[in-house]
């Protein structure tokens, strides 16, 4: 424990100092829950072809109005599924890769440590991060929908308990994922940027999610929290045994310290 809080403290100390990273990290929370309030304030039912989804038995007794807050609110909510992808995804990426360019990779590898205490400590201070920035948009974004919601039919409607449960479950699991999948590719690759852009690709699975819902074909709920939230966990401790397994230690600290 005491190897993994001083790395934690070292890549803390390492990551204050991007600010670029940070500033890039940040962008996206802050415009995925600012942009749905500007949709929200030019979006009516007048100006907004709904089509079938209007006719969804769970629309029943919704004005059309109400139907159009509705379904935009719902929407964005899976972005905040994004959040916790992103942002660890960057910082995971950079962590690895970063660190040989600016060369303090080795020393920590050569070091008398476990690499699992090594990996530990990395996808921690890029997971925590995401976590919580992501709880934080999401209770903003709570907030504001308060108080821009026609009725207090449409709040509930939107934000139900299982979604709640969902981002408090889901969010360190995928954060996780994310982060273990960004340690695998950018070890093995010596380019931040394709190791961000190949970490990326996990928010594929997330836009099926995305149509569902706009489809109405899927409504979360607590059966599907349940076990999404087990699949997810599982997920996730397998992604870190992987890293752990495929981060090929004395091959990297031989072949980069030699470039």
């Amino acid at each position: 424990m005491n190897n993994i809080g001083a790395i934690i403290r070292k890549e803390w100390l390492e990551l204050r100092l991007e600010r670029w990273l940070v500033a890039t990290t940040l962008l996206m929370p802050l415009l995925l829950t600012g942009l749905p309030f500007g949709i929200l304030g030019n979006a009516t039912a007048s100006s907004t072809n709904l089509g079938p989804i209007a006719n969804l038995p769970m629309f029943a007794g919704f004005t059309p109005d109400e139907i159009v807050q509705i379904v935009l609110l719902r929407q964005f909510l899976v972005l905040f599924l994004l959040m916790p992808l992103y942002i660890p995804s960057t910082i995971a990426a950079h962590s690895i890769v970063g660190e040989k360019i600016s060369r303090t990779l080795e020393p920590l590898l050569a070091a008398p440590v476990r690499t699992s205490d090594i990996l530990l400590a990395k996808s921690l201070i890029a997971a925590g991060p995401a976590v919580l920035i992501t709880w934080l948009c999401y209770g903003v974004y709570m907030l504001g929908a308060s108080l821009v919601a026609l009725t207090d039919n449409v709040y509930t409607t939107v934000f139900t308990t299982a979604w709640l449960v969902a981002i408090i479950l889901w969010v360190p699991a995928l954060a996780m994922i994310s982060v273990a999948l960004g340690v695998i590719i950018s070890s093995r690759t010596s380019d931040p940027r394709t190791a961000q852009q190949l970490t990326k690709l996990v928010v594929v699975p997330l836009l099926l999610l995305f149509f569902a819902q706009l489809a109405g074909l899927l409504v979360i709920s607590p059966a599907i929290v349940a076990v999404a939230s087990v699949v997810l966990a599982l997920a996730a401790s397998v992604a870190l045994v992987m890293a752990v397994r495929l981060f090929d230690r004395e091959n990297i600290l031989i072949k980069w310290s030699s470039s």
